[in-house]
């Protein structure tokens, strides 16, 4: 897929060489948020797919690489110290409110801030949880390669992100080019997860911001979770959607899933819930695929009894 004349140009620059400097590294990085959304839709028109909505809202405008870590890659402080340098070559500089995970490129502003990269990792399970570091306090949702003290320097966290869920089952991968930032072409393969995953996510999300869980009224962002949450269902495919099913079977008890079935219940119900309502704010929906979209989120997270 070519991103070169495309509206994301600017920002596929900056991915192409992320990604093109990680080839051959053997650390997996899955790009999760806006910017994955977007290449999720121009992959499908591209390709022509029949979607479950006709209707596919345009993407929108994002400076942002979520970037989930493979937990395999991040025990490992040789494969981090790699990752880390290679961010250092791009011009990458840490975040001072979240060093060592956030991290933004000066210069690259294309819509008001600089492209930024977050790190983020699902969370260990407890029988593997010794093989990392994690945080404490106001920093307990950071993780990290436990090494010795002399590895420490390696200076690269991620953000513990629960909701992640099966995020290393059955992604997509969707081949590149792009023009990188030294003029040269450049063909790379972009890992996205499944739908199902996004779902997780996005819910918790829209949670966190419609409640102010962050830092305040935070509505705006709130919005634009559940419109991402709207476009993943019109982008659904019809092997995509029969796929759900075994997610949910496989995973619907998972305390995360539970949770993402809870914010469901919550605010998207019925028509007139919340965040069905935050849906019809930001688009121009037909009422039919509102109700389409609102049964596929019901299914995928109902609420299981103990």
């Amino acid at each position: 897929m070519n991103l070169d004349d495309t509206p994301f140009a600017p920002l596929a620059i900056h991915l192409v060489d992320l990604l093109h400097a990680l080839d051959g590294t053997d650390i997996t990085i899955t790009l999760v948020g806006g910017f994955g959304l977007a290449l999720r839709r121009l992959y499908a028109e591209e390709r022509g797919f029949q979607t479950f909505i006709e209707r596919v809202p345009v993407a929108r405008a994002t400076e942002d690489f979520d970037l989930l870590i493979d937990l395999e890659a991040l025990k490992d402080h040789e494969k981090m110290s790699r990752l880390r340098v290679i961010l250092d070559q791009l011009g990458y500089v840490e975040i001072d409110r979240a060093r060592y995970y956030q991290f933004a490129k000066p210069g690259t502003s294309t819509g008001g801030r600089n492209v930024k990269v977050d790190l983020l990792a699902p969370e260990p399970d407890q029988e593997h949880l010794d093989n990392y570091r994690t945080g404490s306090g106001v920093n307990a949702y950071r993780i990290t390669a436990k090494t010795p003290a002399q590895a420490r320097k390696v200076r690269l966290h991620a953000h513990i992100t629960p909701e992640a869920i099966a995020s290393d089952e059955q992604p997509t991968l969707i081949p590149l080019e792009a023009t990188g930032s030294d003029g040269q072409r450049r063909q790379v393969t972009v890992r996205l997860p499944h739908t199902y995953t996004l779902y997780a996510m996005k819910l918790h999300a829209f949670r966190d911001e419609h409640e102010g869980k962050k830092s305040g009224d935070r509505r705006a962002y709130a919005e634009k979770h559940a419109g991402d949450l709207y476009t993943l269902t019109a982008l659904l495919t019809a092997d995509e959607f029969d796929q759900l099913t075994s997610f949910r079977e496989r995973h619907a008890r998972t305390s995360a899933a539970q949770d993402a079935a809870q914010i469901v219940a919550t605010y998207f119900p019925h028509e007139r819930a919340p965040g069905a309502l935050t849906v019809l704010n930001r688009y121009d929906v037909r009422v039919e695929d509102l109700r389409a979209f609102l049964d596929v989120l019901r299914d995928q997270f109902p609420v299981v009894a103990d």
